[in-house]
């Protein structure tokens, strides 16, 4: 089965609207497709301190390398590298103080790569930066899977994707207060989402366009790859 083609929902679900950063964290590494095609459309590229670094090969050089340097652990700067930011505050972390900097760059939205996986705490804080920096700038956290955008009380998307990609509504602010949701196998309507309560995972697109409205809190949308049902009806042919 051939893979679906992440770049075309990234770019439905995460449209260029400003000026945008693409940060690159010390989780997961993104795939080489994934972190090319964001870097392509980026006016600035930081690296949240050196270990977001660990790559043969990069799509492009950072404009910065950002944080407390706590992984540098000896290494000699080279004249090749990009510019340091040593920022020795333990109130934030690496990604951030990268946002942070972002901001100060007069950036609107930000692209988080390497933003999950590894350390599960990690993962949980920089998730928590979409809805931390919800009223300074657009935030999509994306890997080689797919992408994850916020969508904020009162306000509703409409993506035309294609079917079977899988889609996941999970709260940020917590409860969130579903208004309809439709294009998904399983149709949402005035639904509370809350941690410990009703959750909407593992949807499944069908016919476009994915409609999605919040009415109060908000929620982050996760689409991802080939849903489990269309594994399971290729496999059934």
């Amino acid at each position: 089965m051939a893979p679906p083609p992440q770049r075309q929902v990234a770019d439905t679900i995460f449209a260029k609207t400003g000026r945008r950063a693409v940060i690159l964290g010390c989780g997961e590494p993104p795939g080489e497709d994934c972190l090319a095609h964001w870097v392509e459309m980026a006016e600035l590229f930081l690296a949240a301190d050196w270990g977001a670094l660990d790559y043969d090969d990069l799509p492009r050089r950072p404009d910065a390398i950002i944080g407390d340097l706590d992984t540098l652990f000896g290494r000699a700067v080279d004249k090749n590298d990009p510019p340091i930011m040593h920022i020795d505050d333990q109130e934030t972390t690496d990604m951030e103080k990268c946002l942070l900097h972002a901001l100060d760059m007069d950036c609107s939205e930000a692209v988080l790569l390497g933003a999950t996986g590894r350390r599960l705490d990690h993962t949980l804080y920089n998730l928590s930066l979409v809805e931390g920096f919800a009223d300074r700038m657009r935030i999509c956290v994306a890997n080689r899977r797919g992408a994850s955008v916020r969508i904020g009380a009162g306000e509703s998307v409409s993506w035309d994707l294609q079917p079977d990609l899988d889609v996941s509504v999970a709260p940020l602010s917590a409860p969130a207060l579903l208004g309809e949701v439709s294009g998904v196998r399983w149709p949402l309507s005035d639904l509370v989402v809350a941690y410990g309560g009703d959750l909407s995972i593992s949807n499944e697109t069908t016919d476009a366009p994915l409609s999605i409205e919040v009415l109060e809190g908000s929620v982050l949308v996760s689409v991802g790859g080939w849903s489990m049902g269309r594994f399971r009806r290729e496999f059934q042919q």
